[in-house]
């Protein structure tokens, strides 16, 4: 809807990333299903699926030869590309043409990975904006955005999340610092109290217990599937899918036929 600016990302709109990065979503999403592969990968793996710009633009070069085949690329532990947090796709979607948000990224991520949406705002409000002039960074504008009680609640579990991306851009380019000079800290705190240097680490975490993830998708491909939205009374249904999922090790094919043989969905 916000498509980024043209002055500031011109390789953006030259290489036509945005029909790239939704191919690249649509591809990683049908490469796990083909293979039937955990879906840890959601959170992060050791490939990409991209082709020779998404290449260029994700810092790996001569990866994929040719810009219209999309390849599986395999990404070294040191790559910050594995998992949907590292494509392009999500990264744009949740920025808004020009900047980067902690807020809309974290949010993102409560959302959608985590099934845990945060409650909304108090009215009256405002969402601290970057300053122009360079001066006071994005994390020292949300401390003081803290320190209002009604807000804090929910920042403390939004903001780490969000700060966790803040190396990539508004088109999930790399950086280091701002455009202003300050560099980034991208360092946070779980509201549980573990602690992680940045976007790698905070994947750590999540993948060390799946179940909160696999329970959220589990509910979104059910919420699909039947065309409505899961209840209480489709918890139990929804547990034992999780649970079967984890006893049995399966992958995300395994996932879909399960959830397409219980009774939430076969009674719909």
């Amino acid at each position: 809807e916000m498509a980024p600016d043209p002055m500031k990302f011109y390789e953006f709109h030259r290489s036509r990333l945005n029909e790239a990065m939704i191919r690249e979503t649509n591809e990683f999403f049908r490469h796990l299903l083909a293979e039937n592969l955990p879906v840890s990968n959601f959170i992060d793996s050791d490939f990409a699926i991209i082709n020779a710009d998404l290449g260029r633009h994700y810092g790996l070069p001569g990866k994929v030869n040719t810009t219209a085949s999309f390849q599986r690329v395999a990404l070294t532990d040191a790559s910050r590309r594995g998992g949907l947090l590292g494509q392009t796709s999500v990264l744009t979607a949740s920025a808004n043409g020009v900047d980067t948000s902690p807020v809309v990224r974290g949010i993102w991520i409560l959302e959608n990975l985590l099934g845990t949406p945060p409650s909304p705002p108090p009215p009256d409000v405002e969402v601290p904006e970057p300053d122009a002039r360079g001066e006071v960074t994005i994390r020292e504008l949300y401390a003081k955005h803290r320190t209002i009680e009604s807000c804090n609640d929910c920042h403390r579990k939004i903001d780490p999340l969000g700060f966790s991306l803040e190396n990539f851009d508004a088109i999930g380019a790399w950086r280091t610092e701002y455009e202003s000079g300050h560099k980034v800290d991208p360092s946070g705190m779980m509201p549980g109290g573990e602690k992680f240097d940045d976007v790698s680490g905070l994947k750590q975490i999540m993948r060390r217990d799946l179940d909160q993830f696999s329970r959220n998708l589990t509910t979104k491909l059910l919420t699909y599937a039947t065309g409505r939205t899961m209840s209480v009374s489709d918890r139990p249904q929804i547990d034992a899918i999780v649970l079967k999922q984890k006893t049995e090790r399966g992958g995300l094919r395994d996932l879909v036929k399960q959830v397409v043989c219980s009774r939430t969905f076969l009674s719909k």
